[in-house]
């Protein structure tokens, strides 16, 4: 992290700015076209049937559930769609394994210790709120560099798979079939963060514990993000792939993602604008060049695997530099 507490708190109000910013812009996109599915949605399922709106699982989350399979629904029907939602769990997956990393370090404290709830809220108000709103400002006052348990890391990489299953399966099973529903409903539900709780068996180690255990945890930490830079390499190959086949022409990417865009469409590519940026800030704390590197890889793997190299690199450096050199990074 910078030595400044300056540039701390300064990277902490540009979380706050961009959470902010995504949601008053989400809102005012989707307004007009969420009205009418939260006053259907609020009168039952009988009003729902009548609207023309999508079957919804009301055990998961009851008038929330169905707003949201509304949502992706609509999302998953449309090319524009599939390509904005491949992108952001593209980025998602480096975020998931700061959130779990950063709140086992020795030494961290507030708002970054709760990787859980960040998540459950940014399944509410969206990811692109959650992250840069709340963790940021988290980070850049309570973020440390200590030591963390290397299976911490492992966790919340093995936690991944539930995501992307949920994804393939809203994006290909037929909507018209309960798995989808089911699928639908559980993949944007709080409930999903509550995996996470996992982590809890895997306490930050102590303040004063030796480099061996300091080393143990970047070593895995380093391992995490190689596989995460293979991951959203991979995504962004079928995301690229997608794109070739669905459109004629970068304008034409462009204009199905904004000008022209569908609500749900315009929603995501804000969310995916917004939580993009939230995770450059994350790699500006540890160092400006990070972040200018990942800027820099983005157009040639996507920005979430650039991110995940970037950080795979910073932490083998501060595995280098021991725990006391990390302290001055």
């Amino acid at each position: 992290m910078p030595a400044s507490p300056s540039a701390r708190w300064a990277c902490g109000l540009l979380g706050v700015f961009l959470g902010l910013s995504a949601f008053v812009g989400t809102n005012l996109v989707t307004k007009s076209y969420m009205a009418p599915v939260i006053e259907a949605c609020s009168a039952g399922p009988d009003a729902v049937a009548k609207a023309g709106l999508h079957a919804y699982e009301g055990r998961i989350g009851g008038q929330f559930a169905c707003i949201v399979t509304q949502f992706i629904y609509d999302l998953s029907q449309r090319p524009a769609g599939v390509l904005v939602w491949g992108v952001i769990i593209g980025i998602s997956f480096p975020i998931s394994l700061a959130l779990a990393a950063e709140a086992g370090r020795a030494g961290a404290h507030g708002p970054v210790l709760y990787p859980t709830l960040v998540m459950a809220v940014s399944q509410v108000l969206g990811i692109s709120v959650g992250f840069p709103l709340f963790w940021i400002p988290g980070f850049a006052y309570g973020g440390a560099s200590g030591a963390l348990a290397p299976g911490r890391v492992w966790v919340a990489i093995a936690l991944l798979p539930v995501a992307i299953i949920l994804t393939l399966l809203v994006f290909v099973v037929d909507p018209a079939s309960p798995t989808w529903t089911l699928s639908a409903g559980l993949l944007t539900s709080p409930l999903i963060a509550l995996p996470q709780l996992l982590l809890l068996a895997y306490p930050a180690p102590p303040k004063d514990a030796p480099p061996a255990a300091y080393a143990r945890g970047q070593h895995a930490l380093v391992s995490g993000y190689t596989v995460l830079f293979l991951l959203s390499l991979v995504a962004w190959v079928l995301n690229v792939t997608l794109a070739a086949k669905s459109f004629s022409s970068l304008g034409a990417v462009w204009d199905s993602l904004w000008p022209s865009a569908h609500p749900s469409v315009a929603f995501m590519t804000i969310d995916t604008v917004v939580l993009y940026a939230g995770l450059l800030v994350y790699i500006f704390l540890g160092g400006a060049a990070g972040a200018m590197g990942a800027v820099l890889l983005t157009p040639f793997v996507g920005p979430g695997a650039a991110c995940s190299l970037v950080l795979a690199l910073r932490e083998r450096a501060r595995a280098e530099l021991g725990p006391e050199g990390a302290k001055r990074d």
